[in-house]
């Protein structure tokens, strides 16, 4: 199970609903900045309401376009995050070359 799938499995249009919502999970499982019940309330304040107390609520055109809003913003985090990661691993490489073998008690590392 990758991220990249999952998200794809979201995009399906074919999918029945509840499956989509899952994969949205399943995505969440891999990657939930805030942790996994206030990711998925936050994507559901912001993208709007696709899943109610554990149960995907009915198809319709609004929670489709929840749904995508959703994984739409997930992606964008992911990948803000991921190139950030990339940025810093690149810094210290550079700092490690030069002989800084920890970093500074202040830095923050994403």
């Amino acid at each position: 199970m990758s991220f990249a799938n999952e998200a794809r499995k979201v995009r399906e249009q074919q999918r029945p609903y509840g499956a989509r919502v899952n994969a949205l999970c399943h995505c969440l499982e891999l990657y939930c900045p805030l942790g996994f019940q206030l990711s998925l309330d936050y994507l559901q304040r912001y993208a709007g309401t696709f899943w109610r107390h554990r149960h995907a609520v009915p198809r319709a055109p609004e929670t489709d376009a929840a749904l995508l809003t959703a994984i739409r913003l997930i992606e964008e985090s992911r990948n803000l995050q991921t190139a950030a990661a990339a940025v810093y691993a690149t810094e210290r490489a550079e700092q490690k070359a030069r002989g800084r073998r920890s970093p500074h008690p202040r830095e923050t590392t994403p």
